[in-house]
């Protein structure tokens, strides 16, 4: 699952993580 967060987390570049 580590992998598919790393992923997603470019995409939540434009907002960041709330």
């Amino acid at each position: 699952m580590g992998s598919v967060i790393k992923k997603r987390r470019k995409k939540m570049s434009k907002h960041k993580h709330r």
